[in-house]
């Protein structure tokens, strides 16, 4: 799973929690690995390139927003998308956290019924603690023999 796919769920799970109940929003599906000819087709279904990932309607205000990660950059096409929405009314925001999606909804007038919670710490860039002195030890043949007759006794 790519890491825009993590940022997308993750965004999604606080909306359905935060959004007030009178909103229409959808995320959106539109990339993915097509063959030629399903790309034809949703080319002459009208479908476009450059559609953002998450679109809102709330009380005749219209958004949209790209979720980016920290590296991520927009397609010519969504630069684009986002030049067309803006120019027919519509709010149009670059996001990179879920932080930032709450605060572009909250300056459009949609009321959370929370704040997304802080992000959690990057393990990434620090190197895991070694321990020292720690050997993982393996279970002794008599645990072996338990556990072996604590299963028997389980009825499936």
């Amino acid at each position: 799973m790519r890491p825009e796919d993590t940022l997308q769920i993750l965004t999604c799970n606080y909306l359905d929690k935060a959004l007030p109940r009178d909103i229409c929003w959808t995320a959106l599906e539109h990339a993915g690995q097509l063959t030629p000819y399903q790309g034809a087709v949703r080319k002459k279904k009208g479908v476009r390139s450059g559609l953002p990932d998450l679109q809102f309607l709330y009380r005749g205000r219209s958004m949209a927003i790209e979720l980016k990660t920290a590296t991520g950059r927009q397609s010519e096409n969504q630069k684009q998308y986002a030049a067309e929405f803006v120019a027919s009314g519509g709010f149009y925001q670059v996001a990179r956290s879920i932080a930032e999606v709450a605060e572009f909804l909250g300056r459009n007038g949609v009321p959370l019924r929370f704040q997304p919670p802080p992000p959690a710490p990057d393990h990434a860039k620090s190197k895991p603690k070694r321990l020292v002195g720690y050997r993982p030890e393996s279970p002794s043949p008599a645990l072996i023999r338990r556990v072996g007759k604590m299963r028997s006794r389980i009825m499936f």
